[in-house]
C-alpha cells in the first residue's frame, strides 16, 4: 500500500468532513434543532431503505470480481440493471408501507418522504458503479466522486443560503439533485474507463444476486447499527432531540473517515492477494487503525465542547456529554469496519448472517429500552453497547473463521505498531512510500 493512496483517501474524507462542518454551521442556525432533526431523519430513512433494498450487490462484486476479471464490462452493465430494478422495487414497497403503516414514519411529511424515495434507484446505481470502480483499482475516480458530491452540495446549499431560501424542503431537494448529478459523473467515468462498452451477463447477474442475497442480512444489521438510533430518537423523543443527537453522531462519525478510508484501500488489495496473506494484511491494518482511532478520539474529547458550540450553537450543547459517552464505541467499531473486507473476501456470509441475528436483537432492545428510559443519554449508551457487541462478534470470527487463537491480541496495537505508525508518518513527511 502506498502512502500516497492512503493520504488521498483520507484527504478526500477530511475535505468532506470540513465541508460538512462548515455547512452544519450555517444550516443548524437556519433550521434550528427541529428542522435539522427532520432533515437528518429523512436522509436516515433514505439510507436505511437503500440498505434494505440493495441486496448487498457491492459485497457480491467484491467477492466475485477476483475470479471474473475478464467480465469487467458485465459487472458495470449488471450493476446498472440491478441498481434500477432493486431501487424502483424498494421505493415502491416503501411507499406502500408509508401508506399502510403511517405510525412507522412519525413526523415524516409525505411530500418530502416521496422525494427521498425518488432518489433511491439513482443512489443505488451510483453506489454499485462506485463499487466496480473501487474493485478495479480506479481509486482516483472513486475518491474524486466523493469530492464532487461534496462540492455540488456546497454550491447548491450556498446558493440557497445567499438567496435566503434555505428551508427543510429545499434541503431535501438539494439531496435529490446531488444524487442525480453525482450519478451522471460516476457512471460516465466508469463507461469511459471501459471504452464505452457495457454488457449484460445473465449468468453473472444471477451469481451476483445470489451471493448478495446470502450476505444481505449482515449488511442490513450493519446499517441498522449506524442509523436505527436516530430514527428511534426522532420517533420516541421528537425532532428537537433528533437534531441534537444528529450533531453528536455527526461529530463522532467524522472519525470514521479513518477506518472507511483504510477499508476502501483494502478491498482491491485483498482481491489481488493470495488467500494466505489476506488475514495477516487485515489484522495488521486493524491494529494500526485501532491505534490511530485512539489518538483521534482523544483529540475529539478535547475539542468536543468548542466544536459543538461552534457548529451548533447554544441550542445544541446537550450533544457534548453524548459525544463523551460514544467515543469509546467509535474506537471499537473501527475494527469491524476494517475487517469487513476480510470476511467478504472469504465469503463467510452464513456465519455473518447468523451472528447478525444476535446483533440485531441487541440493537433493537438497546435502542428501545435505553432511549425510552434515559432519553438522549440512553441513546448514546445504546450506541456504545452496539459498538462493543460488534467488536466482540468480530473477535469471534477471528477465532473461528480465521483460526487465530488469541484474537484480542491480533487487533490490539503494540509497540511494533506504534513504531510502524511513527515511521509511516515520517515517510509521509519525506514524501516516500511503503
Amino acid at each position: 500500500m502506498s502512502v500516497k493512496s492512503a493520504i488521498s483517501n483520507i484527504g478526500v474524507k477530511v475535505f468532506q468532513l470540513l465541508s460538512q462542518v462548515a455547512l452544519a454551521y450555517f444550516t443548524n442556525r437556519v433550521l434550528a434543532p427541529e428542522g435539522r432533526g427532520l432533515v437528518a431523519s429523512l436522509s436516515t430513512w433514505h439510507m436505511l431503505l437503500f440498505t434494505v433494498g440493495y441486496l448487498s450487490v457491492p459485497i457480491a462484486i467484491y467477492n466475485l470480481y477476483a475470479s471474473n476479471k475478464e467480465k469487467r464490462a458485465a459487472f458495470a452493465g449488471n450493476a446498472l440493471f440491478a441498481g434500477l430494478a432493486l431501487g424502483i422495487t424498494t421505493a415502491l414497497l416503501a411507499w406502500g408501507a408509508f401508506q399502510i403503516f403511517p405510525v412507522w414514519f412519525e413526523n415524516m411529511p409525505e411530500s418530502l418522504f416521496m422525494l427521498i424515495l425518488i432518489g433511491i434507484p439513482l443512489f443505488m446505481v451510483q453506489q454499485f458503479h462506485l463499487s466496480v470502480l473501487q474493485i478495479m483499482g480506479h481509486l482516483d475516480v472513486y475518491n474524486f466522486s466523493f469530492l464532487f458530491t461534496t462540492i455540488v452540495n456546497i454550491l447548491l446549499t450556498g446558493l440557497a443560503l445567499v438567496l435566503q431560501a434555505y428551508n427543510v424542503e429545499y434541503a431535501v431537494w438539494i439531496l435529490l439533485s446531488t444524487w442525480v448529478i453525482t450519478l451522471l459523473y460516476t457512471s460516465g467515468q466508469l463507461l469511459r474507463r471501459l471504452d464505452y462498452k457495457w454488457s449484460f451477463d445473465s449468468a453473472l447477474l444471477k451469481r451476483m444476486l445470489h451471493t448478495g442475497y446470502i450476505a444481505h442480512f449482515a449488511s442490513i444489521v450493519t446499517l441498522a447499527a449506524q442509523r436505527l438510533d436516530l430514527i428511534m430518537v426522532n420517533s420516541i423523543l421528537g425532532q428537537r432531540e433528533a437534531g441534537i443527537y444528529f450533531l453528536a453522531i455527526m461529530l463522532t462519525g467524522t472519525l470514521t473517515i479513518i477506518p472507511s478510508a483504510i477499508q476502501s484501500i483494502l478491498y482491491p488489495m485483498l482481491a489481488e492477494s493470495e488467500k494466505g496473506n489476506t488475514i495477516a494484511i487485515s489484522t495488521r491494518m486493524a491494529r494500526m487503525t485501532f491505534l490511530i482511532m485512539l489518538i483521534a478520539c482523544a483529540g475529539m474529547a478535547l475539542i468536543a465542547w468548542p466544536a459543538v458550540r461552534f457548529v451548533g450553537g447554544t441550542a445544541f450543547m446537550e450533544a457534548v456529554p453524548l459525544i463523551y459517552i460514544m467515543l469509546p464505541g467509535v474506537v471499537l467499531y473501527a475494527v469491524p469496519v476494517v475487517l469487513a473486507g476480510l470476511w467478504n473476501s472469504m465469503g463467510i456470509f452464513k456465519l455473518l448472517n447468523l451472528s447478525s441475528v444476535v446483533l440485531l436483537c441487541i440493537i433493537v432492545a438497546a435502542d428501545y429500552f435505553l432511549i425510552s428510559w434515559f432519553g438522549l443519554v440512553g441513546a448514546a449508551f445504546s450506541a456504545f453497547t452496539v459498538a462493543f457487541a460488534a467488536f466482540m462478534i468480530h473477535l469471534f470470527f477471528l477465532k473461528t473463521a480465521a483460526h487465530i487463537q488469541m484474537p484480542l491480541t491480533a487487533v490490539l496495537p503494540g509497540k511494533a505498531d506504534f513504531r510502524l505508525l511513527v515511521s509511516t508518518i515520517t515517510a509521509v513527511l519525506k514524501r516516500k512510500s511503503i
